[in-house]
């Protein structure tokens, strides 16, 4: 069995020494160390959720930034159509005029010009008539003579 005698104290003592030795040299350098890698792992956790965090509201900003720069080009580009359809139906509707108006203007030409000619022919009908009453009443003549002249032969 076990006896207690200066051999068991000795050794208790010798362990004990050595425990506390031990525990200078290697425990505590030892528990030091997980302890700093432990705050080390802890703070680099924390540093990457931090990072996450702001990664995700700077992602979420940028894409109401892109959502706003979106909306903000496709109001500008409706803009501009109707200001490009406005500009159409301007000059759309300048050109008609125009259009309208030089045809009002030949149309207003053609009736002129055809007032003249109805003139000019109606002062010219006179003298027609009377040419043609004088040739008319010389083939009379001449067709009475001819027949006068074939009767008596």
């Amino acid at each position: 069995m076990l006896s207690i005698d200066g051999t068991f104290l000795v050794i208790f003592l010798s362990f004990f020494v050595f425990m506390v030795f031990m525990n200078g040299l290697f425990f505590k350098p030892i528990m030091k160390i997980k302890q700093e890698r432990k705050q080390t792992i802890d703070t680099s956790h924390q540093a990457v959720k931090d990072v996450a965090d702001k990664t995700a509201i700077l992602s979420q900003e940028y894409q109401q930034q892109i959502s706003e720069a979106r909306r903000k080009a496709q109001q500008l580009i409706q803009e501009k159509r109707d200001w490009a359809k406005d500009q159409a139906g301007a000059h759309l509707g300048n050109a008609r005029k125009d259009a309208l108006d030089s045809l009002e203007h030949q149309t207003k030409q053609l009736k002129e010009n055809r007032e003249n000619v109805y003139q000019e022919l109606q002062s010219h009908r006179e003298a027609l008539v009377e040419t043609i009453i004088e040739k008319l009443s010389e083939r009379q003549t001449s067709a009475a003579g001819a027949s006068a002249s074939s009767a008596s032969v």
